[in-house]
């Protein structure tokens, strides 16, 4: 589904089987989704919902980004450690980062990523944005998540701050957005990542409370929003970069997950 900027609502492709995480291309004419349960990553095009299967044989995608430098280069996240997770072939042992080079269809561990086998939902990681040769993901092993920076050269991941019960991050300049579902209310939180006056790397503000089961997170920076699916009351809000203004930007949408925002300048995830 693609909403524009009025709300309005429009059926780029159906037929696909347990999609849940998304990324749009920089030039605006495809995105790639993530399907959970066949493990495959399709390619749709946002011109006329054609859609082509890229990437197979992933245990359970659970984030989808693509390189913010346009590389040609696919980042996913595995999690094949939560009670979903299911397929009809060999699962991976863990949870991983893998690289995957869209002109050859090559597929390249990068990172282990932090989990706890045989636990529920939340035992795995979850969501994924691309910057400047790092990967964000929100690690969610039981009792620790946190938001861990993966550096993509050399695969060495370090913690950014410790979250609660995350879904998914975007990153956009020197923040990255994540939705924390908690306990409760779920959250919008904006977290440094560089040190600011008063302000060092890590901290978290929160954006928007009282979230019912949010989801997918994505940031436009040139635009000036950052969106968040609310899976509960199945909508979208955007909240200014600027003022912090909350709205609703769409309605009557069937259980969201994933949210990205198409176009060069943008960075978005989940």
């Amino acid at each position: 589904v693609r909403v524009d900027s009025t709300g309005t609502r429009q059926v780029v492709a159906t037929g696909l089987e347990d999609p849940v995480w998304v990324a749009g291309s920089f030039d605006g004419d495809h995105a790639y989704v993530g399907l959970f349960h066949s493990g495959q990553i399709a390619r749709v095009s946002l011109r006329n919902g054609t859609t082509e299967t890229i990437a197979t044989n992933l245990s359970c995608p659970e984030g989808v980004a693509l390189d913010a430098d346009d590389t040609g280069l696919l980042y996913v996240v595995e999690n094949p450690v939560g009670d979903e997770c299911q397929s009809t072939f060999p699962l991976k042992a863990a949870a991983q980062l893998t690289r995957i080079d869209l002109s050859t269809g090559v597929q390249t561990k990068v990172a282990d990523l932090r989990s706890t086998p045989g636990g529920e939902e939340e035992g795995g990681p979850h969501g994924l944005a691309v910057q400047d040769g790092f990967a964000f993901v929100c690690d969610c092993p039981a009792g620790s998540a946190t938001l861990t920076q993966v550096d993509l050269a050399s695969g060495a991941t370090s913690n950014v701050t410790s979250l609660a019960s995350p879904s998914g991050c975007a990153v956009g300049g020197t923040y990255a957005y994540v939705v924390e579902q908690g306990s409760d209310d779920g959250q919008l939180v904006r977290v440094n990542l560089v040190d600011a006056p008063g302000a060092p790397r890590g901290t978290k503000v929160t954006l928007v409370g009282g979230l019912a089961g949010p989801m997918g997170v994505a940031v436009d920076v040139q635009g000036g929003y950052v969106y968040v699916e609310e899976r509960h009351t199945n909508q979208v809000q955007r909240v200014s970069l600027s003022t912090g203004k909350a709205e609703v930007l769409v309605t009557g949408l069937n259980s969201p997950i994933g949210l990205g925002v198409v176009g060069r300048g943008t960075s978005g995830s989940a």
